[in-house]
């Protein structure tokens, strides 16, 4: 097996696998001893620098979602349509490398109906509350995310601070 598609499997076992972590250590040491017999400096470097950049790349899938949907809010304006704020906050998927849990754009939504009005909330993957990630499937707490708050199709505000400060508007509450 090449040196180089070991990278990948340490670094991202590093979280996951201890076993598999030292067998895989057991492999790396056995081909870095490779290169030093063939006295290869140039080989090491390479190695080392893959190294480096595959670690590097194991943890910033979703960090990359979690800045992204934060950069966008800065871009939103009360009033503007759902369309309008769901174009500049993005409806991909993003994480979902090597092994990494992916995560929806938005993450989910939830209609409020009010006494007189019925509005939609969309949720955004925007903060991370335990930084340690587990093998396991991920779950995501309602203070990792961020709220949009739309009442007839228009964005009327954002923000946990937002929501919470209206949440009585919008309870369920009988008809009248």
């Amino acid at each position: 097996m090449p040196a180089a598609a070991m990278f990948v499997p340490v670094f991202c076992k590093l979280l996951f696998d201890k076993a598999a972590i030292l067998r895989d250590i057991r492999r790396l040491k056995q081909t870095v001893g490779g290169f030093r017999e063939e006295g290869g400096a140039m080989k090491k470097t390479i190695f080392l620098l893959l190294v480096g950049l595959t670690a590097v790349g194991c943890f910033r899938s979703l960090d990359a979602v979690r800045t992204t949907n934060r950069k966008n809010l800065l871009k939103l304006s009360v009033g503007m349509t759902k369309a309008q704020a769901l174009e500049i906050m993005g409806t991909k998927s993003g994480g979902g490398k090597l092994g990494e849990p992916t995560v929806n754009s938005p993450y989910k939504s939830e209609i409020l109906q009010g006494p007189e009005e019925t509005v939609e909330v969309v949720y955004y993957y925007t903060d991370i509350k335990d930084a340690i990630y587990t093998p396991h499937e991920v779950t995501i707490a309602d203070d990792e995310l961020t709220p949009l708050v739309f009442e007839q199709g228009r964005l009327v505000g954002w923000g946990n601070s937002f929501l919470e400060s209206n949440i009585n508007k919008y309870r369920i509450g009988p008809s009248r």
